[in-house]
């Protein structure tokens, strides 16, 4: 179903991690079953399905809820979404590159992705 399961903040996470280059993502980058299945995920409480999106060449990092990536897929006439899109549709993840690999914020992400729980 996905990459990376993540527990805190009393909430299950259950991400789905995509690396692109270019500044854009084609939504079929993302498997159907994946997305049927972290959507399926969304109907139970305490537990945020999300896609994490990482853009090397520019070095910047969106995490979308599916409930999100799902209205966006929707309501795009186009094939895939760029950099703006995703960030209005998510929230940005900080990076920071270290010699080779790249270090996530992921206290953040969690807390940014557990208000939209707290919003419902």
């Amino acid at each position: 179903m996905a990459d990376c399961i993540i527990f805190g903040n009393r909430t299950l996470f259950i991400c789905e991690l995509k690396s692109h280059q270019g500044k854009s993502i084609p939504f079929n980058c993302i498997r159907e079953n994946q997305i049927e299945q972290l959507t399926a995920a969304a109907k139970f409480p305490f537990i945020i399905p999300a896609l994490v999106i990482f853009f090397p060449d520019v070095e910047r990092c969106f995490a979308v809820h599916i409930k999100d990536w799902n209205n966006l897929v929707d309501a795009s006439k186009k094939k895939s979404a760029n950099i703006s899109e995703i960030a209005l549709a998510g929230y940005e993840v900080g990076v920071t590159k270290l010699k080779v690999n790249y270090k996530y914020d992921v206290q953040t992400m969690m807390n940014d992705l557990s208000e939209d729980i707290n919003d419902e």
